[in-house]
């Protein structure tokens, strides 16, 4: 099930982002009991969260996201530092299975040219 609010986002933010989903929902559907929630949120101002949630086992105790020895999640880690983001680790909903929301910020656009407000663009 997929989830959310209308964003725009420059490419440059939306390839890594897509990139991320990818490797979480692959995640998901690996251990999950067959429901996946995609979801994105604004949060604040200029400031959105992707999350991944599942109904599966959930993760190992201790687990450390760092210490990971997968590559998908060491590609997740890799792209959420590109765009200047964060990652949380959480229980799912009704803490069943697991929970990854990505936060991170978009620049604003202006509405007569749809263009980024130049002040605001960090990812380059």
């Amino acid at each position: 099930m997929v989830e959310g609010t209308k964003v725009e986002i420059p490419s440059s933010l939306a390839r890594p982002l897509g990139l991320i989903a990818t490797e979480l929902i692959t995640n998901s559907v690996k251990h999950a009991n067959g429901n996946v929630i995609v979801r994105i949120e604004k949060t604040e101002l200029d400031t959105y969260s992707l999350s991944v949630l599942d109904d599966g086992p959930g993760l190992p105790a201790g687990f450390e996201v760092a210490k990971s020895k997968g590559l998908g999640m060491k590609l997740i880690l890799r792209f959420v530092k590109q765009i200047g983001g964060d990652l949380e680790i959480a229980p799912g909903e009704n803490d069943r299975g697991a929970r990854f929301t990505v936060t991170f910020c978009s620049p604003r656009f202006t509405a007569d040219t749809g263009s980024a407000v130049a002040s605001d663009l960090l990812y380059d």
